[in-house]
């Protein structure tokens, strides 16, 4: 099927039994795709197949796996994966003051109050170690960090945001409380932890767990600011993920 972007480009696509859309590559579900030459390592590391694959017939998804060679989450506009990328992604190789102005607007939002040239770090799906006894490392869907705060997203799309163990909301926070435990925060003053998520309300309630502040922030508004150096285009992209939802 031909499915036209949130820029009104036409890009292939399929829909599954179940009503789930998918595009042909996965470049076409991303703002400020990359394409061509080497791939930045955070996208690199969610081109793998995808783990449960919504229920596409047997041609559908011979066409969905002709440029990796497989199905990946990348593709699908009901995953997060596309959304956090087009979002963090876009920034993390922006210019460090496109990445200051941003951050000094969101933490303005989460009340914190970097200065406006502080610099800051954007990362996608890095990894931190929570202890001292050879805890696993735990991995967050984007973290911002300047030199006295640090705030990491946990990211869902259409759910609420919490996953049996290993992963998820309740998992994410016990992971940082223990890092501040175990001298990790001393460099920060504050570490925030935020839910990000669509329209549901989190697990566990905003409020401080173990020198960990838990936040709640909805797409809609983190897609607000007016310092994304792709304001309008993220917009469109995010209106364009809403009126393709499967039912």
């Amino acid at each position: 099927m031909e499915l036209k972007d949130w820029n009104g480009r036409a890009v292939a696509a399929e829909r599954s039994r179940s009503g789930f859309t998918a595009v042909h590559d996965f470049a076409d579900n991303l703002v400020a795709s990359p394409r061509g030459g080497s791939l930045p390592a955070a996208m690199a590391g969610r081109l793998r197949a995808s783990g449960s694959p919504p229920d596409f017939d047997d041609e559908s998804m011979k066409r969905l796996s002709g440029r990796l060679g497989f199905y990946c989450d990348m593709q699908s506009l009901d995953h997060v994966d596309p959304l956090t990328w087009s979002v963090f992604g876009s920034l993390a190789s922006a210019d460090a003051s496109a990445k200051s102005a941003w951050t000094s607007e969101l933490y303005s939002r989460l009340g914190l109050s970097p200065g406006a040239s502080d610099p800051s770090e954007i990362s996608l799906w890095s990894s931190i170690r929570s202890g001292v006894n050879g805890d696993p490392a735990i991995s967050f869907d984007a973290s911002v960090v300047t030199c006295d705060s640090a705030v990491f997203f946990e990211a869902s799309w259409l759910d609420g945001g919490d996953h049996p163990p290993p992963g998820g909301l309740t998992c994410r926070l016990g992971s940082l409380s223990e890092f501040v435990r175990s001298g990790g925060g001393t460099m920060r003053d504050r570490i925030v932890l935020v839910s990000l998520d669509l329209h549901k309300e989190p697990s566990l309630s905003p409020g401080r767990y173990g020198g960990v502040e838990l936040r709640r922030m909805s797409w809609q508004y983190l897609i607000s600011q007016d310092s994304h150096p792709f304001r309008g285009e993220i917009n469109r992209y995010y209106d364009w993920k809403l009126s393709n939802l499967s039912s």
